[in-house]
């Protein structure tokens, strides 16, 4: 699985032949497989069954506040997601950047996560990095 975009199980995937490696799986929307020159070296690939969990790293912009990073940590530990590495930016007119790396081994999960982060007072957008 690519480190660049770390496709999580039932997301939309490409394979890309890599030069002694062997196949590399990305995510279809991943910046280097959509900018990629050669063609040629694209194959189709599925998910198969997947055991264990797959990491993704989620990036919040919100207005700074009391409590913010807090009401985001709520959610992943109210779904089971278990969050890693969590960083804040300095605060910069009234905003601040919260990024995180969350383990799950299901899509549908994550887009939950996301989706209730989105709807935490005081988010102005999350984003899952590429």
């Amino acid at each position: 699985l690519a480190g660049c975009c770390a496709p999580s199980t039932g997301e939309p995937i490409s394979g890309f032949i890599t030069r002694g490696r062997g196949v590399t799986v990305h995510r279809s929307d991943c910046h280097n497989i959509v900018h990629v020159g050669e063609q040629g070296r694209l194959v189709d690939v599925q998910w198969g069954r997947v055991h264990g969990s797959r990491m993704a790293r989620l990036i919040v912009d919100g207005w700074d506040r009391v409590g913010l990073a807090r009401d985001v940590a709520g959610v992943c530990a109210d779904e089971g997601v278990n969050m890693v590495g969590l960083s804040t930016g300095e605060p910069s007119d009234g905003r601040v950047t919260i990024s995180f790396t969350v383990e799950t081994d299901n899509l549908r999960v994550l887009q939950r996560v996301i989706h209730k982060i989105d709807d935490i007072r005081g988010v102005i957008g999350v984003e899952r990095e590429s």
